[in-house]
């Protein structure tokens, strides 16, 4: 379920990546309203978000959202995103906007 990972019922995800060591994934999303009467849902006044899952493949897929961090801005949609690097103390992830902003999350674990 998506949704519950992401920690918002409906949501639209635009960009996914994968830690180079597969245990991390982060998932770039916008938040969407949900309509009544089957109406197709359109996106919510809020700004996208970026999630961060911590994922395990054996025995078999398990994934939990383990941070999430809001965009900057309701009208910039995420242009690109990406791991560089990765060692055992950390990784940085690194999100481009359409508007040219890039945003630097180190992450350290």
């Amino acid at each position: 379920d998506l949704g519950g990972i992401l920690g918002s019922p409906t949501a639209t995800v635009s960009h996914l990546c994968w830690e180079p060591r597969g245990q991390r994934l982060i998932v770039g999303w916008r938040p969407q309203l949900q309509l009544a009467g089957g109406e197709r849902p359109r996106a919510a006044d809020e700004p996208p978000a970026l999630s961060l899952v911590s994922t395990r493949t054996l025995p078999s897929l398990t994934a939990s959202c383990i941070a999430q961090v809001k965009g900057h801005g309701a009208g910039c949609a995420l242009a690109s995103l990406g791991f560089a690097g990765s060692s055992d103390e950390g990784t940085l992830v690194s999100a481009g906007w359409v508007d040219g902003r890039v945003t630097l999350l180190p992450l350290v674990f």
